[in-house]
């Protein structure tokens, strides 16, 4: 086991989170799209519709009660008449019985539909957080300091974030080498910002403050989330999101001495190479095989299979060709994408198996923390993938050399010349 030191480390964003009646929306919304889960799979077209229905009025509830505007009314008592707005939808439909139109397991009940809403609704206390932190929120300008707290109500979005910092965390630890390159590099300090935004869809981005450089790294990871939050899937595709966000982006170049700056999605090393060795450390997190506490973080408990399964489609659509934007940038992205990918798999399969696996992952987070512009990380990957998919095999047997050696001497000039990427 490496004993690398490089540390991440969370830091308190100025402005953290969104203003009270967003938070509430979003808050409601979340709830709603925990409660109606994947795994309620309809057993008949009219089935997918009054769920639908259900779903989309509570949803309304959520943004569209004067609970929601008014800064007297605390977020738990919001959430309190969604419940009410959620319990009428389910009587309208004629579902209060003990089993809906949805059959199978328990969960897919509509009991338990409220059931998981009231579980999540039970753990938001507002006027217990507002005496421990010595303020209730209001909609002033003092919300901020409780909500550098994370408190519970915002543990959907904390949780993963964590999740995605001590799995990082540990991958640096584990797959970087104990060498003088990289123990002496500086501590990485990530903030957390959530922002509220139009449309239906999370998004995340990496930014990098003017203070970032030395003797500390700096990064801030921003996520949008919908007012109108209310899908299953739009919520499970967060987890993927923040964990590319922090072990691609937030300790990227980590060995450069000035400032970072974001290199964009159309970055095959980033988006393509690094991302496969997220992707894989993702799994593993939510498989249990790292360190990270899932069981113990109530905002994600049990979400696991479906956050798996979102990343899995969500990393299908990024690297398909036109599948982001419509002006020529997402295709570029998306073959981007796609052909560090590629080379990651190539890579992977030059030592075959699990120890394929892990070599890859090391060389990607190596180089990951490397000070290489754009240009110079495209002629890295394009080296690489012409060393390693060469027709010759003593040419092939070559590049497997030069990056072994690297992983030992972790000089990436050297590298670089060894594999001719000018």
């Amino acid at each position: 086991m490496s004993t690398s030191r490089l540390r991440l480390l969370s830091a308190a964003a100025e402005v953290p989170h969104p203003v009270l009646r967003d938070r509430k929306s979003i808050v409601a919304g979340t709830l709603i799209a925990r409660s109606f889960d994947a795994t309620l799979v309809p057993h008949a077209p009219t089935d997918h519709d009054v769920l639908h229905d259900m779903r989309t009025e509570a949803a309304a509830a959520a943004v569209s009660r004067a609970s929601c505007r008014d800064h007297n009314t605390t977020l738990e008592h919001h959430l309190d008449a969604v419940r009410g707005a959620l319990g009428r939808a389910v009587v309208g439909h004629g579902l209060a019985g003990e089993r809906g139109p949805v059959v199978g397991s328990r969960e897919a009940t509509v009991p338990g539909i409220l059931a998981r809403f009231d579980t999540d609704l039970a753990r938001i206390d507002c006027i217990r957080c507002g005496r421990a932190n010595g303020h209730l929120c209001n909609g002033s300008e003092l919300d901020n300091a409780t909500m550098r707290k994370q408190p519970e109500c915002w543990s959907p979005f904390t949780d993963i974030f964590a999740l995605a910092m001590t799995a990082a965390q540990d991958a640096y630890q584990a797959y970087v080498p104990d060498l003088p390159a990289f123990s002496g590099l500086p501590s990485t300090y990530v903030a957390f910002t959530t922002t509220a935004c139009d449309g239906s869809a999370i998004d995340a981005r990496t930014m990098f403050p003017p203070r970032d450089g030395l003797p500390a790294r700096y990064a801030e990871v921003v996520v949008d989330i919908p007012r109108g939050l209310q899908d299953p899937e739009a919520y499970h595709r967060l987890a993927y999101l923040l964990f590319h966000e922090v072990i691609v982006h937030a300790v990227q170049a980590a060995r450069r001495a000035s400032a970072r700056k974001p290199q964009g999605s159309q970055c095959a090393f980033a988006e393509g190479l690094v991302d496969s060795a997220a992707f894989r450390i993702l799994m593993h997190a939510l498989d249990g095989r790292g360190d990270a506490p899932i069981a113990s973080m109530h905002g994600i408990a049990g979400l696991s299979d479906r956050f798996r399964a979102s990343a899995h489609g969500q990393r299908e659509e990024r690297c398909r060709l036109g599948a982001v934007g419509s002006d020529g940038a997402g295709e570029l992205a998306a073959r981007a994408r796609a052909f560090g990918r590629r080379c990651f798999d190539k890579l992977s399969d030059v030592r075959g198996g699990k120890e394929g696996e892990r070599w890859a992952i090391r060389l990607a987070l190596c180089l990951n923390l490397e000070d290489l512009d754009l240009a110079r990380r495209r002629a890295l990957l394009m080296a690489i993938w012409e060393g390693v998919d060469a027709p010759s095999f003593l040419s092939r047997i070559g590049a497997c050399r030069a990056l072994d050696a690297y992983l030992e001497h972790a000089d990436v000039d050297r590298l670089r010349a060894e594999l001719g990427a000018a």
